[in-house]
């Protein structure tokens, strides 16, 4: 198989997967409290202390690419910047959105 397809394919059914969750669960009750396996059942609360949690792993997987022998530093260093942007652009919009809920229940109740 070209490299290409083992590279987009996944890509590609993920954010199928994804996109299909965030469609199926938009209208569901969310979770505060206790255990919710769905990240796409959670409550915005608890989807930042998801991703707070989600660091360590981040951290393993960069340290794994940098002492894989094979991609030059430039692939590696990119691959690296970009799982550190998106894990603080997911950080960023679930604060920002936790902030818009408590400020609309607030401004409801």
């Amino acid at each position: 198989m070209p490299i290409e397809f083992i590279t987009i394919f996944p890509i590609v059914t993920t954010m199928i997967a994804l996109l299909a969750f965030s469609l199926i669960f938009r209208k569901s009750d969310k979770v505060d409290k206790g255990f919710a396996l769905n990240y796409y059942r959670l409550s915005y609360r608890r989807k930042i202390i998801r991703t707070l949690y989600s660091l360590p792993f981040i951290l393993v997987c960069i340290v794994i690419i940098y002492i894989l022998p094979e991609p030059d530093f430039v692939f590696r260093a990119s691959i690296c910047i970009f799982l550190l942007i998106l894990f603080a652009a997911q950080l960023i919009y679930n604060i920002m959105m936790w902030k818009k809920k408590e400020k609309g229940q607030d401004l409801e109740g």
